[in-house]
């Protein structure tokens, strides 16, 4: 079993977009995934709201399910799919120190989440399935109440 190994706290503000295809532009990625648009991830909350991220680290691959239980014994929350896009834009070197995964709750396909990672030094975003063992190198966002 996966244990963490390092927690890594930001603040983002969320709720600054009308669309998810601002948000997107205001991200600036070199490289996205056409399935991130406001068919498949409408927006949800366009309040303006601070927001506590903790990225957990683990020391070894961790599946999805695992993620959220030691999300849960830390009292932490999921969160959800704008607090990935949020996040994109305001820490946008982070996801050069390895792949971020946001375990959210809310898209309308389920088996969905949405992945910051660099490749080649392009910032990317994407979807990847849910149920899927990723790798050590993967870390995954929370919110913190």
């Amino acid at each position: 079993m996966a244990k963490i190994v390092r927690m890594i706290y930001f603040e983002i503000t969320s709720g600054q977009h009308e669309t998810i295809e601002k948000a997107l532009a205001a991200g600036g990625y070199d490289h996205g995934t056409p399935v991130i648009n406001n068919q498949n991830f409408p927006v949800i909350n366009r309040d303006k709201k601070v927001k506590k991220i903790v990225i957990l680290e683990f020391d070894s691959p961790v599946e999805s399910e695992e993620a959220l239980a030691e999300g849960k014994k830390k009292e932490l929350m999921r969160p959800d799919y704008q607090d990935a896009l949020d996040f994109g834009e305001q820490h946008p070197d982070e996801q050069r120190n390895g792949p971020i995964v946001f375990l959210h709750k809310g898209a309308k396909d389920n088996n969905k989440v949405i992945v910051l990672f660099s490749f080649a030094g392009f910032r990317c975003i994407t979807t990847h399935r849910f149920r899927t063992k990723r790798t050590s190198e993967h870390r995954f966002v929370f919110i913190q109440e």
